[in-house]
């Protein structure tokens, strides 16, 4: 999973956290192998 963020956007644990929990309900599953997923926050 890659997720990109806006210039100057402070990486906090909750913010690590959100990104986290936003993918998973998106479909993404870390224990297995595929295709890179990618993911903007603005």
């Amino acid at each position: 999973m890659v997720t990109w963020v806006e210039h100057g956007t402070v990486i906090s644990p909750g913010l690590v956290k959100e990104v986290i929990n936003h993918a998973l309900e998106a479909g993404w599953h870390p224990e297995q192998p595929g295709v890179e997923r990618v993911f903007r926050r603005e």
